[in-house]
């Protein structure tokens, strides 16, 4: 029996860290990012792998469906040449849109769960006040839908095995891209749960801009995002060996995986401090059940008890004869 133990409410709605989505047939694996197209590219996913729909498809694509996922494992050896891919944006643009669904006003997506990363976060605050409280969350406690990209896409050991980077602002033309390079039938489905358009622009003021910077300088170093530009200085697509090495190799990146290790440990406590409950829960239920035991045999030793064995076989005749 596996002992069950308190997890934040996102995990129960099937948002994992470092969760992917395998496509055997065409050998591509999908990384999940929170707030960029992550639940277009669910969706997507349902028609390729020929999921049966709910009647809420859609909407559901977060809850509803188990896809097929690569083993952390094998991603570099049985997965090696598979066309491995995520999607990137804008850390300025993706923290609005992250507010503006979850936080401006009461979400039908589940704003419970973004909440468990602080006290201080409530539905309706101001941009500003989001953005201050954001940034005092370290990624180790983060929800996902505002924790670094990088953040997300490294794993525990290291290992960010990404060989394709999609970027928001082309994926139209990174999705053609990846159809030509693998044959994997993509549809032209809509993007879901699509903010309303805006300008992430004018939510900030200039400390805002410099705040978040700070923030996600993981993003901003590795991916080079500026605020109200067009990415067009990072080489998006194909991933070279030398910017993933050098991109490993940097002490902001060793910092990261400190800090997701981290956040392992600390899982690992709670799952031992949940099995200990469970243990000791179970060791307490053997003692009853020997006492219970130890009752049984003391009253079967009574002198009563066999005094009265001549009456139990009689009644025990009786109800046997009434039965049939």
């Amino acid at each position: 029996m596996i002992p069950s133990f308190s997890l934040p409410h996102h995990y129960k709605l099937n948002y994992q860290k470092n969760s992917n989505i395998l496509a055997e047939e065409y050998k591509v694996i999908y990384f999940n990012t929170q707030k960029n197209a992550n639940s277009t590219m669910k969706a997507q996913f349902v028609e390729v792998l020929g999921l049966s729909k709910t009647k809420d498809f859609p909407k559901d694509v977060h809850y509803s469906y188990n896809f097929p996922a690569a083993m952390q494992s094998e991603l570099l050896s049985t997965y090696r040449k598979y066309l491995k891919f995520i999607i990137l944006r804008n850390p300025w643009e993706r923290l609005v849109s992250c507010y503006k669904s979850k936080i401006e006003s009461s979400s039908k997506t589940g704003e419970d769960y973004i909440l468990d990363s602080s006290p201080d976060l409530y539905i309706g605050m101001p941009f500003e006040e989001f953005v201050e409280v954001v940034c005092s969350i370290p990624d180790s406690k983060a929800d996902f839908h505002f924790c670094s990209q990088i953040y997300l896409a490294l794993y525990d050991d290291g290992t960010f095995p990404m060989n394709y980077l999609c970027n928001m602002e082309n994926l139209a033309f990174h999705i053609k891209e990846i159809k030509e390079k693998t044959g994997i039938p993509f549809t032209s489905l809509p993007q879901l749960n699509k903010s309303a358009n805006f300008r992430y622009e004018t939510f900030y003021t200039p400390d805002l801009v410099e705040k978040v910077a700070v923030r996600y300088q993981a993003d901003v170093k590795f991916f080079q995002y500026k605020f109200g530009v067009e990415n067009k200085d990072f080489p998006f697509g194909k991933v070279s060996e030398s910017w993933k090495d050098e991109m490993l190799n940097h002490p902001m990146m060793i910092t990261l995986i400190k800090e997701k290790n981290q956040e392992l440990l600390q899982q690992v406590k709670l799952k031992k401090l949940a099995q200990t409950k469970e243990i000791k829960k179970m060791e307490k239920d053997i003692v009853k059940l020997q006492n219970n035991q130890r009752e049984l045999h003391a009253i079967k030793a009574s002198f009563v008890w066999k005094a009265a064995y001549p009456l139990r076989k009689v009644i025990s005749f009786f109800l046997r004869k009434n039965t049939h």
